[in-house]
């Protein structure tokens, strides 16, 4: 922590991790694209305890004239969180799934709707310090509409 009691990080090389990454493109006829990507960390150091060591995305898009569709599946293995300052607690994988339908009006306007935790999974994320039991509870289903609009 500085000064004023905030917490800031800084790259350095004295932690290392080792894993395989293998991310994998293809197009599925003239408006299908998929995408898979997998990540499997071999060797994590001991304070990445609240990194997943396996991750996976899928994501699935359909194109058609000014229409957009994706869908895209997450995965985060389990991590490990502080339950005390000497005590670490397992957290559970999850899947999250959302989706996204555009309409380009313009070459400079799009308009959105968009579907985050499409499935309404219950998931935390591990808290920055101890004593948050079972973490930090993320957002149910998220509903979203918007305008992207390029000048």
């Amino acid at each position: 922590m500085d000064e004023i009691g905030a917490r800031s990080y800084i790259n350095s090389n004295d932690q290392q991790s080792r894993g395989a990454s293998l991310d994998i493109k293809q197009q599925l006829g003239e408006n299908w694209l998929m995408r898979l990507s997998l990540t499997r960390f071999s060797d994590l150091p001991d304070s990445a305890f609240a990194e997943a060591d396996r991750l996976a995305a899928y994501i699935l898009n359909y194109h058609k004239g000014a229409w957009n569709l994706n869908v895209s599946f997450n995965y985060q293995g389990e991590r490990e969180y502080l339950r005390t300052a000497n005590e670490r607690e397992q957290m559970g994988s999850y899947w999250l799934a959302n989706s996204q339908l555009s309409y380009e009006m313009t070459k400079d306007t799009r308009i959105k709707l968009t579907i985050k935790n499409l499935m309404d999974e219950a998931y935390a994320s591990p808290p920055q310090g101890a004593g948050i039991i079972g973490g930090i509870p993320n957002r149910g289903r998220e509903w979203g509409m918007g305008i992207d609009w390029r000048w």
